[in-house]
């Protein structure tokens, strides 16, 4: 059954255009913003297909073998101490046994970080930052609407300062910063350079200037200048 088109959607007079032209309407109504992939970590969704089955569904048949020790805690407690594990603490434990392996794909927190925040998981395990963010942390982050620099709907996360932000708060605030060791050496004279944090970060291609990068180590620090 054809459905009706409401009046306020219907143009006053009729469009057409010519053949030549449908190339260049394609591309206008299906622009891509370049400068998105180069300021995250972006994994495909067919790169989660290959991982999503494994990292996600528990296995089909019952476990012979417990956890040791972990099996004399009642499950409330062991559920909470789950919960506070860093998330590469999480995933080593997940990869014990069949046991724990249930027991990690049990908590809602986990399906949540790996039915809708699997890109995020994977940044954060590539980066070598899991180790810092508790499943806790990632599933507040994850269920955080807006960007908590100016309010306004925040679809990304700085997995540096660890916040729900904005696409222009992500670029722009000197929360968000990175520099790398180029900059670094420019600026050792500013800031101590013994405070620096060191973050490995993935392969690709990174920065609105178009500049491949290989793995290499980014330094963070404080910077109130406009990147």
């Amino acid at each position: 059954m054809a459905t009706l088109t409401p009046d306020h959607y219907r143009s006053a007079t009729e469009y057409s255009f010519n053949e030549d032209q449908t190339e260049a309407i394609i591309r206008t109504v299906a622009y891509h913003r370049h400068d998105f992939p180069q300021s995250v970590i972006f994994f495909s969704e067919r790169e989660h297909d290959k991982i999503r089955s494994s990292i996600a569904t528990p296995f089909q048949r019952s476990s012979n073998v417990g956890l040791g020790s972990l099996d004399r805690l009642p499950l409330e407690l062991l559920f909470d101490m789950l919960g506070l594990l860093d998330m590469h603490s999480l995933f080593q434990f997940r990869q014990t046994n069949l046991r724990s392996r249930q027991m990690v794909d049990s908590l809602s927190q986990y399906q949540r970080a790996v039915s809708h925040g699997l890109n995020l998981f994977r940044a954060l395990l590539q980066t070598r930052l899991a180790t810092d963010i508790s499943l806790l942390d990632f599933d507040k982050a994850l269920c955080t609407k807006t960007c908590v620099f100016c309010g306004q709907f925040g679809g990304f996360i700085s997995i540096l300062a660890w916040k729900r932000c904005c696409f222009k708060c992500l670029q722009e605030s000197p929360e968000t910063q990175v520099r790398t060791e180029v900059i670094q050496v420019l600026a050792w004279n500013i800031l101590d350079g013994s405070a620096l944090t060191k973050t490995p970060h993935s392969d690709g291609i990174f920065s609105s200037g178009y500049y491949s990068c290989q793995p290499a180590t980014a330094h963070t620090f404080p910077d109130h200048r406009k990147h």
